[in-house]
């Protein structure tokens, strides 16, 4: 994108209101949940009067973030559906009867998996303005029973989305081409705010004291939910390894791991030996002063489409080191960062980790690098914005391909 601006501006529209709903929310706080948190603030602070601004919670759990979602005041709907793959068609009756009772001048479908077009069955007899968001670039079941089940219905959920009208967005053209095959859509960059994400030494001092690290240890991070896609036992096996081949690092390199999952028993006893530097802290909402008090971001997933925290990460400064599976070339904004593949030994990640703790960035540069992710695309008041301008109040792209 090579438009670039300093203050978030609107085009001048009619006052009255539209009503948007976000769908895609989830118990995890993950990229996907990420972009719905990120874009109904900036709708709520900064375009609250165009629109008013809804969440779906139509998950058993609860959806992440909901008490920042509340403090904001956004609302939030709540749908009770049934679980289980086999009550695919009770779903939609209640989906179709709630969209029948609540309308909405646009819905934005953020989708990980066909089986997203559920909500599109749902709305097929409305009026309403449907973008259909696609996340991510590839699906994995580490069960083989909900393999069979999502794969045998795939040709049902592609004539849903083929035989319907959305606006198709993606977060990068491999997503994109991974969900919509040949069909036109649009490009939309996940964006953040870089200001939140700017390195603060008290606060590296503060959270390090807290969490027991030395001020002049090694951090890497670990930021994502403890399942199947993020890999985070190849993670703590390449931590693990590095304290093994250069066990004078002990004491003086640490990881530690945000987030849940089902992964979390097997994570701690994977990490036993090594206990004392690798520090579980659940899912946490201070994302910003974490990645302040550490160094080196560790992005060790099978898959991603454009990672979130890859562009925090760069906005904080830190460097990378990262599977050349969940390479996205065009958010790679600053530079020292590294993408050994998955396919690669153990010691060819843990050779890279101790190559890295002798490049630990200075704040000087780690404010130089939040200044290069505020002029790039990912700084949401910049690609957002437009979308808001042109997507949502404006004129619909007709093209193959459009990136904003």
């Amino acid at each position: 994108m090579k438009e670039q601006v300093d203050s978030i501006t609107t085009q001048s529209f009619p006052r009255k209101k539209k009503s948007i709903l976000f769908i895609g929310m989830t118990p995890n706080r993950g990229g996907t949940e990420t972009f719905i948190f990120n874009m109904a603030k900036l709708l709520k602070q900064n375009f609250n009067q165009y629109f008013d601004v809804y969440i779906l919670d139509d998950t058993r759990q609860g959806i992440s973030m909901k008490s920042e979602l509340v403090q904001l005041d956004i609302k939030i709907i709540k749908v009770n559906l049934p679980s289980g793959r086999q009550k695919h068609f009770q779903k939609i009756r209640i989906l179709k009867r709630f969209f029948e009772e609540r309308t909405f001048d646009l819905v934005h479908i953020n989708a990980n998996s066909l089986a997203s077009t559920t909500y599109l069955s749902a709305l097929k007899k409305t009026q309403t303005r449907i973008i259909f968001h696609s996340h991510n670039t590839s699906i994995n079941f580490d069960n083989l029973i909900p393999k069979i089940l999502y794969y045998g219905r795939i040709p049902h959920f592609r004539k849903v989305l083929d035989h319907s009208k959305p606006i198709r967005v993606a977060a990068s053209d491999a997503a994109g081409k991974w969900m919509f095959h040949d069909k036109q859509f649009i490009i939309l960059p996940n964006g953040i705010d870089p200001q939140d994400y700017k390195i603060n030494p008290d606060t590296r001092s503060s959270v390090r004291k807290t969490l027991g690290i030395p001020e002049d240890a090694n951090v890497f991070l670990f930021v994502g939910r403890l399942e199947f896609q993020k890999y985070p036992d190849f993670g703590i096996a390449v931590f693990n390894d590095l304290l093994i081949h250069y066990p004078i690092l002990r004491g003086k390199v640490f990881l530690v791991i945000v987030g849940e999952g089902s992964l979390y028993g097997f994570l701690s006893k994977l990490s036993a030996s090594n206990k004392r530097y690798i520090k579980f802290l659940g899912v946490r909402r201070d994302i910003p002063n974490l990645m302040s008090m550490a160094d080196f971001l560790l992005l060790p997933s099978r898959f991603e489409a454009m990672p979130f925290v890859a562009i925090e990460a760069q906005a904080s400064g830190m460097k990378i080191l990262q599977s050349a599976e969940s390479r996205n070339g065009v958010g790679e904004i600053t530079q020292g960062n590294n993408f050994p593949s998955l396919h690669d030994s153990i010691l060819v990640w843990s050779t890279f980790m101790r190559d890295m703790i002798g490049q630990r960035p200075s704040v000087l540069s780690r404010e130089r690098d939040n200044e290069l992710v505020q002029k790039s695309p990912y700084n949401m008041s910049v690609g957002f914005v437009r979308f808001i301008n042109e997507v949502y109040l404006g004129k619909i792209f007709d093209a193959k391909k459009i990136s904003l």
